[in-house]
């Protein structure tokens, strides 16, 4: 039975970027994680069981998921697992399904806890860890921090509030942190499901990187852009290009400098603007420190003829 505390739940569905979510109680018949279309496949669902016994059917097998437990699927090809409830009248759980844009980003963000979260060998209670034909698949128990998030969770859910798809995205970041903090493997479920996202996360961060290379902001500022925090951003610069991403945009601004200085009607300052610079000495500075000598000189020379233009490799 429902604790007269605990908030009504009245089959709801929400949908908010990267994120759908259903609130299943016992008048839920069968439910696919696929049944809202959406603009991004949905390759993660997590299923929440409140009370009684739901089922789980993927292509592989079936999984039964009790009270108080909590199972995470992974399903990066066409295989959207369909929920069910054992017995109706006494079964309530939430679906989560989450896009891969969505845990890419969490990752992200998060990635240095994630690391650390590995590296300790944090307490593990998980009950099943498997893999079969593409697909992972991790069950664990619930504890007291992840009931009291997802009971924050279900209240959004329950009420008409203000900003409430805002709120719902916060505590499910909350809900997935809680996870973190207590189960190890889900670690390694978020790296390993986000390693075929490497290619696709290195050519945001370039398109990121080229989109702003001529404008003033500060890289702190791009990294929120991305949806990255400031130390990721950094990291992921470094794993990717091998500098830092202020050092990757100075040489794409010096490299622009080059074919600009070929124009002899552009002055210096002219160029220097231009490519991103606010100070014409910082600009000759790293200038000279890159090709070993003075934009104003270089350009002389190149009209001179007597040098061709540096590339940067």
């Amino acid at each position: 039975m429902r604790s007269k505390n605990s908030p009504k739940i009245e089959n709801l569905v929400l949908s908010i970027p990267g994120v759908r979510l259903f609130l299943l109680d016992e008048k839920s018949s069968r439910i696919q994680s696929s049944k809202c279309e959406t603009k991004n496949r949905h390759e993660h669902t997590l299923l929440f069981v409140i009370s009684g016994c739901y089922q789980i059917y993927t292509k592989a097998k079936k999984i039964s998921v009790v009270k108080d437990s909590v199972v995470v699927i992974y399903h990066p090809e066409d295989l959207s697992p369909t929920v069910s409830p054992v017995v109706r009248f006494s079964s309530s759980a939430l679906l989560c399904s989450l896009d891969a844009d969505f845990i890419a980003k969490f990752y992200n963000v998060y990635q240095d806890a994630i690391s650390q979260t590995i590296d300790t060998r944090a307490n593990n209670r998980f009950s099943n860890n498997s893999y079969c034909n593409n697909e992972k698949t991790i069950c664990f128990n619930t504890t007291p921090l992840i009931k009291l998030s997802l009971q924050r969770l279900m209240v959004h859910f329950s009420k008409n509030i203000k900003n409430q798809k805002l709120l719902i995205n916060m505590e499910i970041h909350i809900l997935l942190l809680s996870i973190l903090s207590q189960y190890s493997q889900f670690s390694e479920y978020l790296v390993g499901t986000n390693l075929q996202h490497s290619d696709k996360i290195k050519t945001r961060i370039q398109s990121l990187l080229m989109r702003y290379a001529n404008s003033h902001i500060s890289i702190s500022d791009l990294a929120k852009i991305g949806g990255f925090s400031l130390s990721v951003f950094k990291k992921l610069s470094r794993e990717y290009f091998g500098v830092p991403p202020r050092r990757w945009i100075n040489k794409v601004r010096l490299q622009q400098s080059t074919e600009l200085l070929k124009n002899e009607n552009y002055s210096i300052s002219d160029i220097c603007h231009r490519i991103g610079y606010k100070s014409q000495s910082y600009f000759s500075v790293i200038f000279k420190k890159e090709f070993g000598i003075s934009p104003k000189n270089y350009q002389k020379s190149l009209y001179e003829k007597k040098i061709k233009p540096n590339k940067i490799s």
